[in-house]
């Protein structure tokens, strides 16, 4: 499918896809419109206090403009203000919906977009790689944490910027840091049982074989006799 930039199909968060954007393509003017009425869907659930209800609309809402699908024919460009609105509304609504796994993958999409549209160093990517730090170590991606926390760090650095936020990653880090130590550590030990076990195996099979060996032999002994 065909990719639409922002500036080819403008959109604005409070008035949708602005009016007097006319591509000229009936069929892609009629997509954005029907855009714009399942976002208006996601958002009336959303305000009714429905979250589970929201975060289905705006799965089915990214399925139909952002997914890679070459059997549709528009998609929006991996840039659009539209991508990056949906991508933060879905992430807040998967956390109030305690759908932590599903969050996770909305605010990967947000870091995503934003590393496209802003400049670094900028707050807005750092608080998004802050939070992204949060759930990757929920869910016990830890190199993951390690990488958004230190990104995010790095940012905040850069803008002079050092509160609350900032000591939260700095102990995110080290907890990811400790828990890859540990997890290494345990890799290394399940790596050495299994070597264990292998050479005990070998030893076993060894051991095995001589028995039968001796065996054949005394009986071949005891028929020569």
């Amino acid at each position: 499918g065909r990719s639409t930039s922002s500036h080819f199909l403008p959109w604005h968060s409070e008035r949708g896809f602005v009016p007097q954007a006319q591509t000229g393509d009936w069929d892609l003017e009629e997509w954005a419109s029907e855009l714009d009425r399942l976002l208006k869907e996601v958002e009336a659930a959303s305000e009714q206090g429905s979250p589970s209800s929201a975060l289905s609309a705006a799965r089915r809402l990214w399925e139909q403009c952002c997914v890679e699908d070459s059997s549709k024919k528009w998609r929006l460009g991996k840039g659009h203000a539209l991508r990056l609105h949906l991508a933060r509304l879905g992430m807040d609504l998967a956390v109030a919906s305690q759908r932590w796994e599903e969050a996770l993958a909305w605010a990967r999409a947000v870091c995503q977009v934003e590393a496209l549209v802003y400049p670094s160093p900028w707050p807005v990517v750092a608080c998004s790689q802050g939070r992204l730090a949060k759930l990757e170590l929920y869910a016990n991606n830890f190199k993951a944490a390690a990488a958004a926390s230190t990104s995010a760090l790095r940012d905040f650095a850069a803008l002079g910027i050092d509160n609350s936020l900032c000591q939260e990653l700095r102990q995110i880090a080290a907890q990811a840091a400790a828990e890859r130590r540990c997890q290494a550590q345990a890799m290394a030990e399940e790596e050495k049982k299994e070597e264990h076990a292998k050479k005990e195996s070998k030893e076993e099979k060894k051991k095995k074989e001589e028995e039968e060996k001796k065996k054949k032999e005394e009986e071949e002994k005891k028929k020569k006799e």
